[in-house]
């Protein structure tokens, strides 16, 4: 990869950067913070944890502005 041969030692290493990021999208008749969260059970849901995840998707601004909230 780039050059380098994936030998067995950087095999791992070089898994940990890629990524599937499938194309078909899935929403749960659910919250937006349970969508972000899927799969947590509500109560169990860390709201700052799905706050930086939609702070990093950069939608934060946009589902706080709205009148449902995260």
């Amino acid at each position: 990869m780039d050059g380098q041969p994936i030998s067995r030692e950087l095999k791992r290493a070089w898994q940990r950067t890629i990524a599937h990021v499938p194309q078909n999208i899935f929403l749960a008749d659910a919250t937006v913070a349970e969508n972000i969260a899927f799969g947590i059970p509500p109560g169990q849901i860390d709201h700052k944890r799905v706050h930086k995840a939609a702070e990093e998707a950069r939608i934060a601004e946009f589902i706080e502005n709205r009148p449902e909230g995260l």
